[in-house]
């Protein structure tokens, strides 16, 4: 089809239609009706009228759009279901003006919808001013609510004014003046105007239903205070959620970046204060007590006064003092209860100083005098240094510990520094976060701790070497990372590691030799892009002969057509049915037989030549035969003389035998019937598994 229009077939009697009487020049026509045509057909110049023709429509339009070329519309309003496949226009003299057929459908029509079909319609030889059309309007009056017609479309500052009724907007223009629900960014102010009330706010964050630990987050990007780049970047956020929990366990979180953050991601972030149910506040990252209402992870420093109200004793009895040191390095300094004490330093090694802890009073607790835990801090005589943490039971001595070496490394819950690791526990460990170590090299058998990168480049590779295997399992579907064999053709793009495992296989035949029975194969594909996997499905499996001679000359990944081994069948042959055979005796020369015949009593013979023939019964042949018409009056008696009673004696020729023949039947055979045993193939007993190959 023409881009300019749809080309338009004009009739014989059409043209001559617009022809003035003595061709003196030209008339104009209008078109009173549109003809529905519901089957193709070829076009010839001397239609009359449509070929298929279903109905007329007298409810259309059109506009001269060019010389050679009009715009028509038309509308059928009726009940009617029908596939249009042409159209023509009819003269106000009832003229067939012309046409337009296709081989497909132009359109549909339903009982329940209108049919509004516009187009172009261009003529080859033809001048389009002298064809008279409707109006289009009657089609399409200005819309409203109540009148189906045409709306105008607004334009951008009439969608940003906002004032006018009557105009539409397009997907452009409301793109650009509203928000999307689903996510947009806004280039001025926001601002919410609501009275809020006891179960709603001017703005409510959540985290979306479906799903558990989905928090509610508010994110903040400001720009930089100095330098070039003037964007804007992540800085902090705030997050609410229940803390793995349900009702009790609500928290609010403030978070700010811990380094540079250009990639906008909350791992990047660290907490910096917590608020939690029942009002409690978490400076820093520490796990809430459930108790306290201020919780600090780290120094403090405070520029006014701490002051605090209420009650003055202590948990636990446990008090703080602070006070300041004397230069003169006394023993001990006494704060309320809890002592501090500064050792003096043994022979062997130096004691920077230590900090020993007591419960009670010294005179009247049991455990008066023992020290219940203490901090040292020592420099030992090759010049290295160690800070320990010790605690005690009584008198039964160190029952735990923990180390800072000199060389930086921690030992916990043992004294004796390997002097090689950074952090060596005696014991079991329990961790409540994630522990980052550096991963070790591919192979690597030794204790060292196992990373996920680790893991997972192991799980990688052994996965890579799985790539091509073929699997049998009771299933209908495959399963993840695997497809089933079916000879399905494959994007090598999609399936790179299994392509390459093809190529390497020694089984890569082009698709004609895949399709003449190479199915356990893989196929080239279309030899550039695609690929095709062994079809598997149906087929039993046998090794590859390999060169052993079981199965010679078989190619890896043929096929082999079902066989019986070579054996016999017991037989027999179908009854032939009665039947008859030739037979004769041999010739014994000239001999009689003995006896006598039966005695027949008086008779007479018939003469059969008689001539007499003046009574009856006078011969029985008479002269009527050929060679007797002529008598001759020799043989006038009908009858034999009588010959009385008597026998007739048969000599015997004695003792003699007869040689007796029986003839050939011909040339024949004996159907012979083997019944028919089994189906359509030779298979073995055995039970359906769905056959899958590795790809990924």
């Amino acid at each position: 089809m023409d881009e300019t229009g749809i080309p338009f077939r004009i009739t014989d009697a059409g043209r001559a239609a617009f022809v003035s009487l003595g061709n003196t020049g030209t008339n104009k026509r209008e078109v009173v009706e549109i003809g529905v045509g519901v089957q193709p057909f070829e076009f010839a110049p001397d239609m009359t009228v449509m070929p298929g023709e279903y109905k007329r429509i007298s409810t259309f339009g059109g506009q001269n759009v060019a010389p050679d070329q009009i715009h028509v519309t038309m509308l059928d309003t009726d009940r009617d279901q029908y596939t249009m496949y042409a159209f023509a226009l009819y003269l106000d003299t009832g003229e067939l003006f012309g046409l337009y057929v296709q081989d497909t459908p132009i359109t549909e029509k339903s009982p329940q919808a209108k049919m509004l079909l516009s187009a172009d319609v261009k003529f080859a030889s033809f001048d389009a001013s002298q064809l008279v059309l409707g109006d289009t309007m009657f089609l399409n009056p200005p819309a409203t609510t109540d009148v189906l017609g045409v709306v105008r479309l607004a334009t951008q500052a009439e969608v940003d004014a906002g004032t006018d009724d009557r105009s539409v907007l397009t997907p452009k223009t409301a793109g650009t003046l509203y928000a999307k629900r689903t996510g947009d960014d806004f280039s001025g102010r926001v601002r919410i105007n609501t009275v809020p009330t006891l179960t709603d706010a001017q703005l409510e964050l959540r985290g979306t239903s479906g799903g558990l630990g989905r928090e509610a987050k508010l994110r903040f990007r400001p720009t930089f205070g100095t330098g070039t780049d003037t964007g804007a970047w992540l800085a902090a956020s705030i997050r609410s959620g229940f803390d793995g929990g349900t009702w009790g366990k609500e928290y609010l979180d403030f978070y700010v970046n811990s380094v540079a953050n250009s990639a906008g991601s909350d791992a990047n972030q660290v907490r910096a204060m917590r608020i939690t149910y029942g009002g409690r506040v978490l400076i820093g990252v520490r796990d809430d007590d459930g108790k306290k209402r201020l919780q600090v992870a780290g120094d403090s420093v405070f520029d006014g006064n701490v002051s605090m109200t209420g009650a003055k004793t202590f948990q636990n009895e446990y008090r703080m003092g602070i006070a300041r040191d004397d230069p003169t390095y006394q023993p001990h300094f006494v704060f309320a209860n809890s002592t501090v004490l500064v050792a003096d330093p043994p022979a062997v090694q130096r004691t920077v100083g230590s900090i020993f802890f007591r419960w009670g009073s010294t005179t009247s607790d049991a455990l008066a005098g023992q020290a219940a835990a203490e901090i040292n801090g020592h420099i030992n005589p090759d010049g290295s240094s160690t800070l320990s943490w010790i605690t005690r039971n009584g008198e039964a001595g160190i029952v735990g510990r923990m180390y800072l070496s000199g060389k930086g490394n921690a030992i916990v819950g043992t004294g004796v520094d390997d002097g090689e690791n950074r952090l060596q526990v005696s014991g079991s460990g329990a961790f409540s976060g994630y522990i980052t170590a550096r991963t070790p090299l591919v192979g690597d058998v030794s204790t060292k701790l196992v990373t996920t990168e680790f893991l997972n480049s192991a799980i990688s590779a052994i996965s890579s070497a799985t790539i091509g295997q073929i699997v049998f399992e009771p299933r209908t579907a495959a399963r993840a990372g695997y497809l089933k064999a079916n000879g399905a053709l494959l994007n090598r793009a999609d399936y790179p590691v299994l392509w390459a495992y093809a190529q390497a296989s020694g089984a890569l035949v082009d698709d004609g030799q895949w399709g003449a029975g190479n199915w356990g194969c893989f196929s080239t594909g279309n030899g550039a892009t695609t690929f095709r996997i062994p079809e598997l499905r149906g087929e039993g499996i046998r090794c590859w002969d390999d060169g052993r001679g079981i199965d010679a000359g078989r190619a890896i990944g043929s096929w082999q057509d079902s066989q019986n081994r070579s054996h016999t069948h017991a037989a027999s042959t179908a009854a032939e049915g009665s039947h008859d055979h030739l037979g004769w005796t041999d010739a014994q020369g000239l001999h009689s037989h003995g006896g006598y015949t039966l005695a027949e009593g008086q008779h007479q013979h018939v003469v059969p030549w008689g001539e007499n023939y003046s009574g009856f019964p006078w011969g029985t042949y008479g002269s009527s035969q050929i060679g007797s018409s002529q008598h001759d009056n020799d043989n006038f008696w009908m009858l034999t003389s009588p010959e009385g009673l008597h026998q007739h004696q048969l000599y015997a020729d004695g003792n003699h035998a007869h040689a007796v023949g029986v003839a050939a039947n011909g040339s024949h055979s004996h159907a012979v019937t083997i019944n028919a045993d089994g189906g359509t193939e030779t298979r073995v007993r055995s039970v359906a598994l769905l056959a899958m190959i590795r790809a990924y």
